[in-house]
């Protein structure tokens, strides 16, 4: 019969079975889980039941991992060159197969005049990121210094060290909340104490 029968597991076929309907998968290392995200996009675009067909790039898939997105990619191509689908294969690198970073850049992109956004603009790797942070924290720094004393008390009570840390926790704590560090209300010291 089926020919995944001998690659995929019970609860991996169920999943691959499942049909075109939203799903995480997550397991693992070396547990299958690009197996399973090959053959549902695979039965997709071939339209294995329950599926209807589709064209690879209307398929969202997002790994962890650019190794990961690269890795599905390129086994989703050869899966679908090895069923009859040369037209298929070919256009797996117009798929929506990426990180979650690679996925928002690719939106971005597409509509960076509405988003307000350099379409050249590039995603910074941790390197760099920390690296613009460091500059930011040490100007902030330098213009709180020249406002007036309340920095100098600050970095004399906590240490550079410790208070760039906790800037940095709280920059962390907001953009989590979705909200701009930048919207922080600053509060006095007497009214903080309060």
């Amino acid at each position: 019969g089926d020919r995944r029968a001998v690659d995929l597991d019970r609860n991996q076929l169920a999943a691959v079975q499942a049909g075109p309907v939203d799903l995480f998968v997550s397991a693992g290392a070396g547990s299958g889980k690009t197996r399973v995200l090959t053959a549902r996009f695979v039965d997709a675009v071939l339209g294995v039941p329950p599926y209807e067909p589709v064209r690879p790039e209307s398929v969202l898939t997002v790994t962890y991992t650019e190794k990961a997105a690269s890795e599905l990619a390129e086994r989703i191509r050869v899966e679908l060159a090895r069923s009859g689908r040369p037209d298929a294969a070919r256009a797996v690198p117009d798929a929506w197969i990426s990180t979650i970073h690679g996925m928002c850049a690719r939106i971005l992109r597409q509509h960076a005049l509405a988003a307000g956004v350099d379409p050249l603009f590039s995603v910074l790797d941790r390197v760099e990121a920390a690296l613009l942070e460091e500059q930011a924290l040490d100007l902030a720094v330098r213009e709180a210094l020249e406002v007036g004393p309340d920095a100098f008390a600050l970095l004399d009570a906590y240490g550079f060290t410790d208070v760039a840390m906790a800037t940095e926790a709280l920059c962390a704590a907001t953009r989590a909340m979705g909200r701009a560090p930048d919207s922080a209300r600053t509060m006095e010291a007497p009214e903080a104490r309060a």
